[in-house]
């Protein structure tokens, strides 16, 4: 075995912290911070665990027990964190269910978790139980049953994969590999320092849990986005600028838009990026991205969601040395790494095999599927001891312990940051009545990247051109968008080798598509190209719908940066989920330009400005600049005896530590009657929103508006 490390754990990496202390730690330690930010409310770290602990309680109260599962109708708010916060809190495990999966796959995800309740709002629950029927709540739960397969009595979260048997499998993962992590972010030497996290990850993969805790663990924000801004990479940057943000985890495909669109404004408070979910590619966008932040870091992650991370590699210095397929990199402390011969099984004769991971690191199996848990969690391994698992990928290990990922070992697809079993795609192709015989691949294609193929066999009497519609309709109610195929190639009988069995190596290439114009004047003929091109369809109607053709939000992306490089620039990501058909895209540049002609021909008003500011020394802006002529300065120094009670003692006596802030003077009186505020909600309003309400006042005073007349 090409080994470097035992198999068994090292007793020199210490018992990890139990993940309910995550958040009372950092609460203890700064409750004051702010914990959780979105556009509609922000949370402090002591407001934050009294939520949590809130509902922890409830949990308890309710009689669930250590391995119980929690379903979580996930969506993007406050309630939805700290759900999966109290879960965790309470001991239990939850189950994070994707509103946008369709109904027969939440309904299977529902039948093989078993839980004893489901929380959520209570649109995402009317939501849930209009696609997958009734279902467990915490008023009304569900009896406890006989423990299930990997059901352990340390269980935190089970998340479901695509599955080969083409029903999804459920990842169940222990508390002790997750707190491994936690613990190593927190040590890490960048990425354990407090920094605003923007949450980008869906809810239903793994990455959301690090980007969650790792953030709590470290005392940092953790931001959220709407979905419509999380998805469009101009709206996304725009958010990274705004909002501030340090540290991002995304995959490469997502990175590289955002690069795109920071080509002209690079967000320049991000100084930690976290690549994972797929092979990355430093790219030139990419490059030139990190050359325009000085200090920041690309980190590349490794681990599927049966371990989580378990290496990492991290670049920094001169972008423009940067390798372009960057390694995958070390073990963690708690991870044990082998390779072996992916074909015999033994260990692997040299230094690039299948790469097995042990140690602390993995999950407890498959919940209810003993039998794929066996197959793929493997204590047989020859010459090697222990409990491993068989990654698939193939991997290349220099004589640091740096490894290199080279591709898959087995007919797992990887596409679009998505791990997808081409098993379960087949099957529900041939599920339709048109389908004889089916095959999946993702084979690059230039200018696109992996694409999502299938390859079918039509039954008699079905014609190729009047099938395609149909066959995707059929999958779009049994799979998630990302496992519907874009293109469908029809062929008379599938390739197979000599012993019979199907050949994906001689599967035909989407044939290339001929040279078209790309001339930005005639924008219809080039909407029209590009499209063509992405799909790979020989004609599209000015109103068929694009997505109905295959569309979908990475295609969106490669359009709009395609029409951008062919120097349109008034068609965004929103324009094509608005106007969705080539009609509508001519329409949208259409319209933007005669807004632009209206706001140029717009000659007659005069702007006032009103100026309103209140800032540490200075009540008002006239203040302010009397403080800036005589360098005054507006921080305020604190002498010991001055400090807050709050400010730990240790922190006092670091020989860093600096007593001093900046200080408003009278922000505690705050007048909620004259805003027409109950005085019970201006005491939980954020302060940030009060100061507003003052300055806009007073500004709208400053400009000669009577603020009391309301606005006209």
């Amino acid at each position: 075995m090409n080994e470097r490390r035992s198999t068994l754990i090292d007793p020199a990496v210490p018992a990890p912290r139990a993940l309910r202390a995550v958040l009372r730690d950092t609460a203890a330690r700064v409750p004051g911070a702010m914990a959780l930010e979105t556009p509609g409310v922000s949370l402090t770290y002591a407001e934050l665990l009294g939520r949590t602990e809130a509902l922890s309680a409830r949990l308890s109260a309710a009689g669930f027990a250590p391995g119980d599962r929690i379903g979580i109708a996930a969506t993007r708010s406050v309630d939805t964190i700290v759900a999966i916060l109290a879960v965790v809190d309470a001991g239990l495990a939850y189950v994070p269910l994707d509103l946008a999966y369709p109904a027969d796959r939440l309904q299977a995800m529902l039948e093989d978790a078993r839980p004893r309740a489901v929380l959520g709002e209570d649109g995402a629950l009317a939501d849930l139980a209009g696609l997958a029927g009734p279902f467990p709540t915490l008023a009304v739960p569900a009896p406890a049953g006989t423990p299930a397969h990997a059901a352990e009595h340390d269980l935190a979260y089970v998340l479901f994969t695509s599955g080969s048997t083409g029903r999804p499998k459920g990842v169940a993962m222990g508390a002790t590999p997750l707190a491994h992590l936690i613990d190593w972010h927190v040590a890490h030497p960048r990425l354990g320092r407090a920094a605003r996290t923007l949450l980008f990850a869906p809810l239903s993969f793994d990455v959301h849990f690090q980007e969650i805790f790792s953030t709590l663990a470290c005392g940092g924000t953790l931001v959220m986005v709407p979905e419509a801004v999380r998805r469009d990479p101009v709206l996304l940057h725009r958010a990274l600028v705004d909002r501030r943000i340090a540290r991002i985890f995304v995959p490469y495909v997502a990175l590289q838009m955002i690069a795109q669109a920071a080509a002209d404004v690079p967000p320049a408070h991000l100084v930690d990026v976290i690549s994972a979910g797929e092979q990355l590619q430093v790219t030139p966008a990419i490059r030139r991205l990190f050359e325009r932040l000085p200090g920041a870091a690309l980190h590349n992650h490794y681990g599927p969601t049966e371990s989580h991370v378990v290496t990492a590699f991290t670049l920094e210095g001169d972008a423009r040395t940067w390798p372009e397929i960057p390694p995958i990199g070390c073990a963690l402390p708690y991870v044990e790494l082998a390779l072996r011969d992916a074909e015999s099984g033994q260990p692997a004769a040299g230094d690039t095999g299948e790469l097995l991971l042990g140690g602390a690191t993995l999950a407890h199996g498959y919940l209810g599927r003993p039998d794929l848990t066996a197959e793929r969690f493997r204590t047989d391994v020859p010459a090697t001891a222990g409990r491993w698992y068989r990654t698939g990928d193939l991997v290349r290990r220099d004589a640091d312990g740096i490894c290199t990922y080279l591709g898959r070992a087995d007919q797992q697809l990887k596409v679009d940051g998505f791990r997808i079993e081409p098993g379960e795609i087949e099957l529900a192709l041939m599920a339709h009545d048109a389908v004889r015989d089916a095959v999946v691949a993702a084979p690059d294609l230039p200018g696109i990247g992996k694409q999502l193929v299938a390859y079918l066999v039509l039954n008699a009497g079905h014609a190729a051109e009047d099938t395609t519609a149909g066959v995707r309709a059929h999958l779009r109610g049994r799979l998630p968008e990302y496992m519907v195929p874009v293109r469908f190639i029809m062929l008379e009988a599938l390739p197979t080798t000599p012993s019979g069995k199907i050949d994906r190596r001689a599967l035909p290439l989407p044939s290339a598509a001929p040279v078209r114009s790309t001339d930005a004047a005639d924008l219809p003929a080039l909407c029209r190209a590009l499209w063509q091109d992405l799909l790979g369809v020989a004609t599209i109607d000015a109103h068929q719908n694009l997505f109905d053709l295959g569309a979908r939000s990475l295609l969106v992306l490669r359009f709009v940066s395609q029409l951008k490089d062919a120097g349109v620039m008034h068609i965004g990501v929103a324009d094509v989920y608005d106007r969705p058909t080539l009609a509508g895209l001519t329409a949208a540049r259409r319209d933007a330009r005669a807004s632009q002609r209206g706001r140029v021909d717009r000659t007659t008003g005069i702007a006032i400005v009103g100026v309103a500011t209140r800032t540490p020394g200075a009540a008002d802006v006239e203040g302010f600049w009397q403080n800036l002529l005589a360098g005054r300065e507006g921080i305020r120094h604190f002498a010991p005896h001055e400090l807050d009670a709050s400010v730990p003692e240790d922190l006092r006596n670091r020989p860093n530590f600096v007593p001093a802030r900046g200080v408003l003077d009278d922000a505690d009186r705050f007048d909620a009657s004259f805003f027409g505020l109950p005085a019970r909600e201006a005491a939980v309003t954020d302060p940030q929103q009060r100061l507003m309400l003052e300055l806009s006042w007073t500004a709208l005073e400053h400009a000669g508006v009577d603020p009391s007349r309301g606005a006209k």
